[in-house]
């Protein structure tokens, strides 16, 4: 079973967005069986409390933090 995303207490918005992705991608095998009803629709739980945790993260650390990872991300490439 998938660990939701408030027990693992990511450190940071890359953290959050790997947790995320690797959720979608459980969902994604779901979809490939459908026997696994019960378990598709926990995943689907676990996305939607990850996507409520990032807004929450995003409120609290405000737009200026995005904007110098956004200009960091711009100056790697």
């Amino acid at each position: 079973m998938t660990t939701p995303i408030a027990l693992l207490a990511p450190q940071d918005n890359d953290d959050l967005l790997a947790i995320m992705e690797m959720t979608r991608n459980e969902i994604e095998k779901m979809r490939l069986y459908p026997d696994a009803e019960k378990r598709k629709e926990q995943l689907e739980l676990d996305l939607e409390e990850d996507r409520e945790v990032m807004a929450r993260l995003e409120r609290e650390r405000g737009p200026d933090v995005d904007r110098d990872h956004e200009q960091e991300d711009e100056h790697e490439r």
